[in-house]
């Protein structure tokens, strides 16, 4: 894995990794020295907080660079959304006939 990382970053100016959750799997704990840091997906209203303290606790503190919380719609403009919108709706329609 080491070597497969670092061929990646010799080749891209960026290297993103989708790492399963912290929590149940030790995948990202065991490529965390590998890495240059960590951006942690929480889903909003759904994730204890004990949940990602623990998976938190789990990577060396200077490793995690932000968290990213997603499923969010009271922060979205109504309208936002993948297909669900009615402009989206109306579009998809015309591209259709």
């Amino acid at each position: 894995m080491a070597a497969l990382i670092g061929a990646c970053q010799l080749s891209f100016g960026f290297v993103i990794l989708d790492c399963p959750p912290l929590d149940p799997v030790a995948d990202a704990v065991a490529i965390q020295d590998l890495v240059d840091g960590f951006l942690l997906v929480v889903r909003a209203r759904r994730s204890p907080r004990t949940a990602i303290e623990r998976a938190m606790g789990r990577l060396k503190e200077n490793r995690i660079h932000g968290i990213v919380f997603n499923d969010q719609p009271a922060i979205l403009p109504r309208a936002y959304g993948y297909g669900k919108s009615p402009t989206h709706q109306r579009y998809a329609g015309a591209a259709r006939r």
